[in-house]
């Protein structure tokens, strides 16, 4: 059990970031001949555009693999209104939804509140959330972030209307799926994405929980201290894993449909 502990801490440690490292020399060239053919409008850009931002998913999540090794840590944390920033995040997520669809909604019975978080891991969190919620609820469905405060928490869940999850696959939901036998087939991918959540709930000193009935859909909820402080840093959190790429569809980019990528996005 020691030496596969050994071994699993190294995979995520040194192996799955350096792959990562490996693949951004060729995304870059990539990057460079997706502009060009969007530009030029060719037909099959959009397919192409979206295959180019999973890449750059999953390399982003194969980057993060080292959050799963140790004990959870934050590189930096700063007050800002957690209302004010999921309000945000939302407009931009009910567009794309609404593009696939489904009805997305935020739901917060107040209009501010100032915590210590990490900006950048909340969202990665809650857009790992919401890709999941996109992949397993159908066209007509709904989709709700929602965001309350209880008992010196901010409770911030993601809900949905979809498949729901079997009871059997529920104990280990947020656990690693990184050996072949306990790894699902697409759209659920590595398995990364739920466990990185529970990394960043941890590493705020919060948690994650999930509650799901099959055919009635699923809410995942992150529990977060609902505390305030100076600005707080213990690493340098400059590099930014998508590359300066809009991070909602680079997060979204295994759930949203091609239409989502047919232009630009920027950069």
């Amino acid at each position: 059990m020691a030496k596969r502990d050994d071994e699993e801490k190294k995979l995520l440690n040194e192996v799955l970031p350096n792959v990562a490292a490996q693949m951004r020399g060729p995304l870059s060239v990539l990057h460079a001949s997706v502009q060009k053919l969007i530009r030029q409008n060719a037909p099959g850009v959009a397919q192409l555009n979206q295959s180019y931002h999973q890449l750059l998913r999953l390399a982003g999540n194969l980057s993060a693999a080292e959050m799963l090794a140790e004990e959870p840590y934050l590189y930096e944390q700063k007050n800002g209104d957690i209302v004010a920033f999921c309000r945000a995040l939302s407009q931009q997520l009910q567009q794309l939804a609404e593009g696939q669809g489904i009805a997305f909604s935020f739901e917060c019975a107040c209009k501010s509140h100032v915590i210590c978080y990490h900006e950048r891991l909340i969202e990665r969190l809650i857009l790992n959330l919401v890709s999941n919620a996109l992949k397993f609820t159908p066209e007509g469905g709904k989709i709700t972030l929602s965001l309350q405060l209880r008992k010196n928490q901010v409770l911030l869940s993601v809900a949905d209307t979809g498949c729901g999850i079997s009871e059997d696959k529920m104990e280990t939901l947020f656990d690693r799926y990184l050996h072949s036998e306990r790894m699902d087939p697409q759209p659920h991918g590595l398995g990364l994405g739920l466990p990185l959540c529970r990394a960043i709930a941890q590493a705020h000193g919060g948690r994650i929980f999930a509650q799901s009935q099959v055919g009635a859909g699923t809410r995942i909820t992150v529990a977060l201290p609902d505390w305030r402080r100076d600005v707080y840093e213990v690493r340098d959190a400059a590099f930014d894993y998508t590359g300066g790429f809009d991070h909602v569809l680079v997060e979204l980019s295994d759930a949203l449909s091609a239409h989502a990528y047919e232009k630009k996005d920027g950069n």
